[in-house]
């Protein structure tokens, strides 16, 4: 799911590619490759970090005995 900054990160690339296209100043194709990268590199760290999130959310269903045994009332 994209994220309200991811969106707008998008929007200023293909803004810098149709800036790029009147203007044909080489530095907005530059100015528009660093945004991409940002997003990637951006979307790259979130995806490892929810794996090892997950991760450790899945670990976590080993300190749960399978089974336990309740004692109410004395029975």
């Amino acid at each position: 799911m994209l994220t309200p900054f991811a969106i707008m990160l998008w929007i200023a690339a293909i803004l810098c590619f149709m800036t790029y296209g009147v203007g044909k100043d080489i530095s907005n194709i530059y100015l528009a490759a660093i945004i991409i990268a940002i997003i990637l590199i951006s979307g790259l760290l979130t995806f490892y970090q929810t794996m090892q999130s997950q991760a450790i959310m899945e670990s976590f269903k080993d300190f749960i005995p399978p089974e336990t045994i309740v004692i109410r009332n004395g029975i």
